[in-house]
């Protein structure tokens, strides 16, 4: 008897699940799926026809007056002795050691171990020494400097070499 009621309540379950399930919703669903497919098949409305603008060109008798243009005050080269010096330009070259080298890419800094113990770091163009010496070159184991000397009342190229100085150690 137990078996048989549950055979009835299994079936009228089924029955119950197949009478529920209904289609009316996938038609629903095909349908706003057929309408938006028919919207996105439509062509774009065309893009608005922009008005060429008027073409503008600055006057060449009014100088300066182009801002596409850069505008340099005259400078008035200033005399180099009035100058601030940098810390290497106060120190003789002989008191100046090449301790070491720095590289970042093709960034290159030489080390310069000045006479009061205190390390500066140097790259191509900067001057050093009382004589103003411009760094050239900054090899591994080289510093390369050019002084302008006067010599009989001409200026005079000269070429100054420091050779990387082995460091020692303090015990």
């Amino acid at each position: 008897m137990n078996k048989i009621k549950i055979q009835w309540f299994l079936l009228k379950l089924l029955c119950l699940l197949l009478i529920s399930c209904d289609n009316s919703a996938d038609l629903n669903a095909d349908k706003t799926g057929n309408q938006i497919k028919l919207q996105s098949l439509q062509m774009p409305k065309p893009l608005p026809k922009l008005e060429s603008l008027e073409v503008f060109s600055y006057p060449e008798e009014l100088n300066g007056s182009n801002p596409f243009e850069a505008r340099f005050p005259e400078t008035k080269t200033m005399d180099h002795r009035l100058r601030v010096k940098p810390n290497l330009e106060h120190f003789a070259l002989k008191s100046l050691k090449y301790v070491g080298i720095l590289k970042n890419g093709t960034e290159v800094w030489g080390l310069i171990n000045r006479s009061d113990g205190v390390v500066s770091s140097v790259k191509k163009g900067d001057l050093l020494g009382e004589k103003g010496g411009k760094v050239i070159a900054i090899k591994e184991t080289f510093l390369q400097l050019e002084e302008k000397i006067l010599l009989a009342g001409t200026l005079k190229k000269e070429i100054k070499t420091m050779y990387l100085q082995p460091h020692k150690e303090i015990n």
